[in-house]
């Protein structure tokens, strides 16, 4: 009788030992994004017995260069988060892994295609523009914009200040 109690706990202890697989999905929450605007990427952990505890980490890259602020994101559930300002023109392979823990293999997700474009231009503010300047005296102003384009800084009164194609 003891035996069969025995044998019992080995064969439950054995089956505690077969790790888990899983699989991990990467999406956003914006594609495609602009230049200089937040975007997150979600890693969805999913798992052969369908538990998705979530137990373990996850980490973030952009094509093999590893997303810094996003390196051992907690699970949250099946849901591991990544909130990066999106930079870099074009298209980006965004991947994750998962560490995997005692009880689940680890994994890498497929990649996922996120397109970030440029900016849409801003409006550019003019500051410290004296409101008269002497003939021939000169004076300087300051223009700024987001960095997002080409501006030009022109005058109300014909010859005073012409400036065109200033990229900024």
């Amino acid at each position: 009788v003891t035996l069969g109690a025995v044998t019992g706990n080995v064969n439950a202890s054995l089956r505690k030992l077969q790790l888990l697989v899983t699989t991990l999905a990467v999406t956003s929450s914006s594609n495609p994004v602009a230049f200089g605007t937040a975007v997150t990427y979600t890693a969805t952990l999913s798992s052969s017995d369908d538990s998705n505890d979530g137990g373990g980490t996850a980490a973030f890259f952009d094509g093999a260069t590893p997303i810094s602020s996003c390196q051992s994101q907690t699970f949250t559930g099946p849901l591991a988060t990544c909130t990066v300002t999106a930079s870099g023109i074009g298209s980006h392979s965004i991947t994750a892994t998962y560490s995997g823990d005692i009880n689940y293999t680890s994994s890498t997700s497929p990649p996922y295609s996120e397109t970030v474009n440029q900016a849409a231009p801003s409006t550019p503010t003019v500051t410290n523009l004296p409101s008269s300047a002497a003939v021939g005296g000169g004076f300087s102003a300051v223009v700024s914009t987001n960095g997002d384009g080409v501006t030009s800084v022109t005058s109300n009164s014909t010859g005073v200040c012409t400036a065109s194609g200033l990229t900024i």
